[in-house]
C-alpha cells in the first residue's frame, strides 16, 4: 500500500512538498470489536464499553504486538477510547 502525504508548514516562505510513503500492514494483529450500550443495575447506570461483547472488559496488551480496536459500530459515536496504565483507569 502506498499513501501520498503532503504538508505545508508555516514559515517565512511556505513550502509544499509531496513524497510517496510506504505503509506496511502488520502480518498479524489482534482485533477487538468495541460497542457502547446503556447498562443499569442497582448500583450504577449509564453507557458502558463492551469489548467483544463483554461489558467493561479488561484486555491485556503485550508490548510489541499489534492491536485493532474496531469502533465502526455507530454506538461509538462521541465515545472515544482512552487508555490508562493505572488500575483505576484514570487518565489526564
Amino acid at each position: 500500500m502506498t499513501a501520498e502525504v503532503s504538508s505545508n508548514f508555516a514559515s517565512d516562505t511556505p513550502k509544499s512538498d509531496s513524497h510517496a510513503v510506504a505503509i506496511t500492514q502488520p502480518s498479524s494483529y489482534t482485533s477487538f470489536a468495541v460497542t457502547v450500550q446503556y447498562y443499569s443495575d442497582y448500583y450504577t447506570s449509564g453507557n458502558k464499553y463492551y469489548i467483544d461483547g463483554a461489558r467493561q472488559a479488561t484486555v491485556a496488551l503485550t508490548e510489541g504486538q499489534t492491536y485493532r480496536f474496531d469502533q465502526s459500530d455507530s454506538s461509538n459515536n462521541n465515545h472515544p477510547l482512552r487508555f490508562s496504565t493505572t488500575a483505576n483507569g484514570t487518565h489526564s
